[in-house]
């Protein structure tokens, strides 16, 4: 896992960022969601859904659904008409960034190819390396700092940040199981890569 730590005034300056495609021809939507299996099984309701990979999503996680997990969860929906590449996805905090899904020792990897109608699902990769629950500081009051998601949708750059916090567990409350179902956190209006996929 490379972290990197960054002021909260870089992540201030962040966060209403937002670089959208012109000319669009759909949607991509960006969801989070979170999956604490480790300690007890979560309500099925609350299990981020999809996740585990099928002919309309593709995983890059240590596994499915059922394989012990404490981690945060990205999905993006193509709801476009045309293939999108999914790129440089990380999720910045407030005490620094995960960005782990480019490793080229991985099965699959960052850049993907996303087909229209499909779902991509980025989790952990190995146990731990994307406990977003605990890796955030607190203002004073003790609310969580929210995390921002950053990356490139067909080149073009887009930042969303997770209001809701989901990618803290729901704020840890009370030790609770942490599962959280999907959210959705952005929409990135798709144009075509010029050349083409």
């Amino acid at each position: 896992m490379k972290i990197f730590v960054l002021s909260l005034a870089t992540l201030a300056l962040l966060w209403p960022s937002r670089l959208v495609g012109a000319d669009a021809t759909g949607q991509v939507l960006v969801y989070v969601g979170y999956l604490n299996n480790l300690t007890g099984s979560p309500n099925s309701t609350d299990i981020p859904t999809p996740f585990d990979p099928d002919p309309n999503t593709i995983l890059i996680s240590s596994g499915g659904v059922v394989t012990p997990h404490d981690t945060g969860v990205i999905r993006f929906e193509n709801r476009s008409d045309t293939p999108v590449i999914i790129d440089q996805v990380e999720v910045l905090t407030s005490t620094g960034v995960f960005r782990i899904w480019d490793d080229e020792s991985l099965p699959l990897h960052l850049p993907v190819i996303l087909n229209k109608g499909m779902n991509l699902v980025l989790a952990e990769t190995q146990n731990f390396n994307f406990d977003t629950s605990n890796a955030t500081a607190f203002l004073q009051s003790g609310t969580p700092l929210p995390m921002i998601v950053t990356g490139k949708v067909n080149e073009n750059t887009f930042a969303f940040t997770d209001t809701n916090l989901v990618l803290t567990g729901q704020s840890d409350a009370s030790g609770s199981a942490e599962t959280t179902p999907y959210m959705q956190i952005g929409t990135i209006a798709i144009a075509p890569i010029s050349g083409g996929i």
